[in-house]
């Protein structure tokens, strides 16, 4: 999901399928956003540590996340 953001103006972003602006839009303002690809960086599983506590971040055959604890 790329992001024209100019300053001033309303937040817009696109999908490469989509050139107008998607419906997530209002719901991630104001928020930071992260493609997935970043995260898991081409693995199928992740590990994420948060207040100690070991999660893992999968992504199935379907192309579904899941956090298991």
């Amino acid at each position: 999901m790329d992001s024209d953001d100019r300053g001033g103006g309303a937040r817009r972003c696109y999908t490469s399928e989509e050139p107008e602006p998607c419906k997530m839009c209002p719901a991630i303002a104001g928020h930071r956003v992260m493609n997935s690809d970043e995260l898991l960086k081409g693995e199928r599983e992740l590990i994420i540590i948060h207040s100690g506590q070991m999660y893992r971040l999968l992504c199935t055959r379907n192309n579904k996340l899941i956090l298991q604890k």
